[in-house]
């Protein structure tokens, strides 16, 4: 389950488990403009936290700034991808949708 916490009007999601070579524990920032979107396109947070800590996560640069895109397959076996920012407080996922195989940008 996911826990909460009031942080300068974000909520912060729970802490993922590690899912990057460097074994970095990262938190991923929830609030109601992100948790919108995710669920516009019929996901859920637990399937974007899932993806960020799959085994076929891979990130990769996007033209805007301080943007990345990671792709990678959720606990349900969508394939995922989500537009992200890194901030010093965490991971703000800013919106994440499911992806064909064919569609995937990543290695």
């Amino acid at each position: 389950m996911l826990w909460y916490l009031e942080r300068q009007g974000v909520a912060v999601g729970r802490k993922c488990d590690t899912f990057d070579s460097g074994g970095l524990e990262v938190e991923l920032l929830w609030g109601q403009r992100n948790l919108e979107k995710v669920q516009a396109y019929g996901l859920v947070p637990e399937e974007v936290e899932t993806a960020f800590d799959s085994g076929d996560w891979a990130t990769t640069p996007s033209e805007l700034p301080f943007r990345l895109i990671g792709e990678g397959t959720s606990h349900t076996g969508r394939l995922i991808r989500v537009i992200y920012a890194e901030t010093d407080d965490g991971l703000y996922p800013i919106t994440a949708f499911p992806i064909r195989l064919r569609q995937r940008r990543t290695p």
